[in-house]
């Protein structure tokens, strides 16, 4: 029985001192991360607050491309180009409600050096609301687009099933905003 205790013993003084040396080994790990981070003898770059911050939005809709300086944010300053795009790989998973808005999908980070850092934002833009006209032609609806020479649809629907006030209306190019205010009108008034 005693060997297994001087077995355990020796074991177990292995174990402190793997962990004490594990211990010092994290400390200098820290160490290092706390100073400038360097590489085979190199530093690698790291943004600073005056570190210009281009951000290229691209509408996949639209294929337009719009760029703007902004102030780098004060969440990436200091960092790495590793530590920026995991920054800007969380801000795709929680964007900000303007970007929602604008259809965000997703942000890039194309060149990165202490001096610039160049970021594409990729938008889905909804397409805008279009605009309809109603109109009358040969005393039945026709439904108009916003440039009022293109025909979007016949309706069928007769101008003397309709209320004289709107009559009127559609005598004077009435204008109805979006498909939804346009199938809305048409459901209450198809036969």
């Amino acid at each position: 029985m005693p060997p297994v205790k001087e077995e355990f013993q020796k074991s177990s003084r292995v174990g402190r001192n793997a962990v004490e040396h594990l211990s010092v080994k994290n400390d200098m790990q820290e160490e290092i991360t706390e100073e400038d981070i360097t590489t085979a003898g190199k530093q690698l770059p790291v943004t600073n607050c005056d570190t210009v911050f281009v951000i290229k939005e691209h509408d996949y809709r639209t294929g337009e491309v719009k760029s703007h300086k902004e102030k780098l944010p004060a969440l990436y300053v200091g960092k790495t180009r590793e530590e920026l795009e995991s920054l800007l790989i969380d801000y795709s998973l929680a964007p900000d409600l303007t970007d929602q808005q604008m259809g965000f999908d997703e942000v890039t980070l194309d060149s990165f050096s202490s001096n610039k850092v160049v970021a594409t934002k990729y938008y889905t833009s909804k397409p805008e609301e279009e605009d309809f006209y109603l109109m009358a032609e040969d005393n039945y609806i026709s439904v108009y687009c916003a440039d009022l020479k293109t025909v979007y649809l016949y309706t069928g629907i007769s101008m003397a099933q309709l209320p004289l006030a709107l009559q009127q209306e559609i005598l004077d190019k009435k204008h109805i905003h979006g498909k939804a205010e346009l199938y809305n009108f048409l459901e209450s008034y198809s036969s």
